[in-house]
């Protein structure tokens, strides 16, 4: 993974689609981005640099196509990736992975409760974007765990690592690969901080022949020894290159995971 550098902060500027604050004393957040550019998996570090006068306000953050920006007006809109949450204070700081999103520009949209006009679900700010680049080179292009850890989390799997993005976790193998039984089924195990709005979705889909997305059946409760929600959600699979996405409410992840058939 790549860290850029804070050294080179981009200002994106304060116009949204979202409408100005709801009371004429507070103020539309403001942020600086590390990067205009980045790929699947860069570490890019974001800090808030004008916030509304709610200090004990949390902030959520998405990246959202900005050909689709203008109609989005609920942070439950699934064209919204969610990256992290940020507390609304001056210089507060988050650093979130990119997660396998398609290249193009992306605009960065925002939430929080009370400092958007009661009618207007969703900050959107307008210039510049970040521009999602497609890795170089053949092959599976397969999510590396980014080290993100549930803050009750308890034990681990032999041979796996904790990716998440604050709010939605779970293992992958630090070699992209997932490993089925011999028929192909996996069951992969979800952590959430917070149960959020509705159940929790899972959708998966071959990137080598694209395809529909293909919804997962979902069990919640399945991770003894967690003290948050969890869930396992069952899949089938063919050998190849997979992205797999859950989401819970507003808060999304997606992995890119290259399976093989294992021998039990």
């Amino acid at each position: 993974m790549v860290l850029r550098s804070l050294g080179a902060c981009v200002l994106i500027a304060a116009v949204t689609t979202g409408g100005t604050a709801s009371n004429p004393g507070d103020v539309v957040p403001r942020f600086l981005l590390s990067a205009t550019a980045a790929t699947t998996d860069d570490e890019v570090a974001l800090r808030v640099v004008r916030t509304p006068r709610l200090p004990l306000r949390e902030i959520r953050l998405y990246l959202v196509p900005t050909g689709v920006a203008a109609s989005i007006r609920s942070r439950f809109d699934s064209r919204l990736s969610f990256i992290g949450t940020v507390p609304a204070s001056r210089h507060a700081r988050l650093v979130f992975t990119v997660p396998p999103l398609e290249p193009g520009r992306y605009a960065l949209a925002y939430w929080c409760r009370n400092c958007l006009r009661r009618a207007k679900g969703i900050g959107v700010q307008a210039s510049p974007k970040l521009r999602v680049t497609a890795e170089t080179g053949e092959g599976c292009p397969t999510t590396k765990p980014n080290g993100n850890v549930p803050p009750v989390a308890r034990g681990s799997w032999t041979g796996f690592q904790w990716h998440g993005n604050g709010a939605l976790w779970v293992w992958l193998r630090p070699d992209g690969m997932l490993v089925t039984n011999a028929l192909g089924g996996e069951k992969k195990i979800w952590v959430a901080k917070e149960c959020g709005s509705g159940p929790l979705t899972v959708n998966y889909r071959t990137l080598d022949t694209p395809s529909a997305p293909i919804t997962a059946p979902v069990v919640s409760g399945t991770l003894s020894g967690y003290d948050g929600p969890s869930w396992a959600s069952r899949m089938s699979f063919q050998p190849g290159c997979w992205q797999i996405s859950g989401r819970l409410g507003d808060v999304s992840l997606s992995f890119v995971v290259q399976v093989v058939l294992g021998n039990g």
